[in-house]
């Protein structure tokens, strides 16, 4: 048990610091897009640790991220999201996957829509690509923290606890919903960066390309030509405004500087002072090319990446030796690249549409999956009972060859159950025959009867007594000695049989052994029983044809009756047994005698 919990805390420790981390060091994408990981590790935390424990890692995950430069908006997102899944996975049971999309449609997105557009300053195609990037990111994060937690055993491993189980829509769900996010995910990033790639190129090439329409002009101009230009001399404004028509067509700025970096020439709004100022104090450059570089501003305190998308540019800058002129040249990522910022958010919301359309199709599989083995699934629940019962069972049939042979399965399945039970029950009538009925005539054997008469005289009232009768054959010996134990057999069965046809549903009849049966009527009178031994008489007596063979015997009965003459199931028998005996040395064949008429005699014989 110990081992057992020193696992799960390692577990939680390892699964809290990795999203701690993941939170920290995002996966960086081109084009300043990020792709944020901890809320895989968060869900499988509250997946196996609980509401409180859940939400606990996400305000420590969420607040170290903060503390390290991390995103307010992020922090915010990461740790509601986590709330909410929490609350549905605990009050409405619904998995990881969906409870997270439902978090994101419904408060997810639309405070994050209300950051892009009011605190990030992103607009048109930057903001979509950054909105839709955001809900994809964390789509697959929930569908990956899904997968994991259905495939992966953790639960065995801090709880030992038995295998995953999992429900066939989820399987079906999860590899439509891969099929789909995998390879497209994986063809968006290479997409984003063989384009990332080629943009660089290109712009590295344009650079150098429109510095070279001034360097060529301005290389060789002298202190004059500076001075003039620095001055706002019309030749030379005009000159440099000719130069660089085309340049400023592309929307790039272009800085021309003195040795002192005094303005000499800007087609930007913004100051030379506060652009070098803003690319020498702060930002990370990337070398893309000769003399050129890819820009990113240093992401703000408590603001998310996409803020930063925005503020991306390609730089080219060059000095001349002979005049100490310098060319700055700058193109903004916004205003150059819009068309390629719409391709890719076109791209990743077609994304975002084929999942859509992967839920639903799995929606509609689920449904058409589980009617059809529903069908099957009730015909098959409760399925002995129906054999048993010899119910008529309808199959279900569909056009899908493997439901139809999982069928054929159960209808061969349920033959050969409907045998074995008929197998069985015979077995079990055997049995019984063979423990309550006489082997050879059928009626009820000494232990049935015995128990069947304990039974009755328990509830007997002090009415009208319960009544034994108990017989003997007469004359069966000699047919058994003379004409063997094959005809004193047949004998046993005809007797037995006239025996069942006078006891009717009134009484109970059962062979003790021998030519010895007895028959217990339960509340009956005395007339009664009187009227039962006469008519047994009259049924044994009348003669028995066997192999050409005419033979008779009689029968003597002893009667006792419960609660008069006997007290006890020991004393009915008995008593009954003497009166048998009685009737047995009386002169005739057959007759019938009362235990207290015997009593009777004894007392006046005294």
């Amino acid at each position: 048990m110990k081992k057992r919990k020193y696992l799960s805390v390692l577990v939680y420790v390892a699964l809290l610091t990795i999203s701690i981390v993941a939170n920290i060091y995002p996966v960086l994408l081109d084009f300043g897009l990020t792709f944020i990981i901890p809320t895989i590790f968060l869900l499988i935390i509250l997946s196996l640790y609980g509401f409180p424990v859940g939400l606990l890692s996400a305000l420590i995950t969420a607040g170290v991220g903060l503390y390290i430069d991390g995103s307010m908006i992020g922090a915010f997102l990461l740790i509601t999201e986590v709330a909410a899944v929490g609350l549905l996975l605990k009050y409405r049971k619904w998995g990881v996957f969906q409870s997270a999309l439902l978090y994101w449609l419904m408060i997810g997105m639309p405070i994050f829509i209300i950051y892009i557009y009011v605190f990030s300053g992103l607009d048109g195609w930057f903001a979509v690509l950054a909105l839709v990037s955001k809900l994809l990111n964390n789509i697959l994060c929930a569908l990956v923290a899904e997968i994991l937690l259905t495939y992966v055993p953790f639960k065995r491993w801090i709880q030992g606890s038995e295998k995953n189980t999992y429900s066939f829509h989820f399987l079906i769900s999860h590899i439509v919903l891969l099929a789909i996010a995998l390879p497209y995910s994986i063809f968006l990033i290479g997409d984003l960066h063989y384009t990332q790639n080629q943009i660089e190129r290109s712009m590295s090439s344009q650079l150098q390309g429109r510095a070279k329409i001034i360097t060529n002009e301005l290389r060789d101009w002298d202190e004059y030509s500076i001075l003039a230009l620095r001055l706002q001399g019309v030749l030379q404004v005009a000159k440099v405004d000719s130069l660089i028509g085309a340049i400023d067509e592309q929307n790039m700025h272009v800085y021309v500087m003195d040795k002192d970096n005094r303005i000499l020439y800007s087609n930007s709004p913004s100051t030379l002072e506060s652009t070098v100022a803003k690319f020498s104090d702060e930002g990370h450059f990337t070398e893309i090319g000769k003399n050129s570089y890819q820009w990113m501003p240093e992401k703000p305190n408590g603001m998310d990446d996409v803020a930063i998308i925005g503020e991306t540019s390609y730089l080219y800058t060059v000095e001349f030796k002979k005049n100490s002129m310098r060319i700055l040249i700058e193109a903004p990522l916004r205003t150059m690249f819009e068309e390629e910022v719409k391709s890719f958010a076109l791209e990743y919301a077609n994304l975002l549409l084929f999942i859509v359309i992967g839920i639903g199709f799995t929606a509609l599989l689920k449904a058409y999956i589980i009617r059809t083995f529903g069908k099957l699934s009730d015909t098959t629940t409760g399925l002995p009972k129906k054999l048993k019962e010899s119910a008529h069972i309808k199959w279900p049939t569909t056009r899908m060859i493997e439901f139809n042979k999982l069928t054929d399965n159960f209808k061969e399945t349920s033959f050969e159950l409907t045998e074995m039970f008929g197998e069985l029950q015979e077995s079990r009538n055997r049995l019984h025959d063979m423990a309550y009925y006489d082997s050879l005539t059928g009626v009820k054997n000494r232990s049935y009867f015995m128990g069947i008469l304990k039974d009755s005289v328990g509830f007997a009232e002090k009415g009208d007594p319960h009544t034994l009768l108990f017989m003997d054959l007469n004359g069966f010996k000699g047919i058994n000695d003379t004409y063997g134990h094959d005809t004193g057999d047949a004998v046993l069965k005809q007797i037995a049989k006239r025996l069942t046809e006078a006891c009717g549903k009134v009484g109970t009849l059962a062979r003790l052994g021998g030519d010895e049966f007895v028959v217990l009527l339960p509340n009956s009178s005395r007339e009664r029983a009187a009227e039962m031994a006469e008519s047994i008489i009259k049924q044994v007596e009348q003669p028995i044809h066997y192999n050409d063979n005419l033979l008779q015997v009689g029968i003597s009965i002893g009667i006792s009756l419960y609660l008069h003459d006997s007290h006890s199931v020991d004393e009915l028998m008995h008593h009954g047994d003497m009166a048998m005996y009685v009737s047995k040395a009386a002169e005739g064949r057959s007759r019938f005698t009362f235990y207290d008429t015997i009593s009777q005699e004894g007392d006046e014989n005294k």
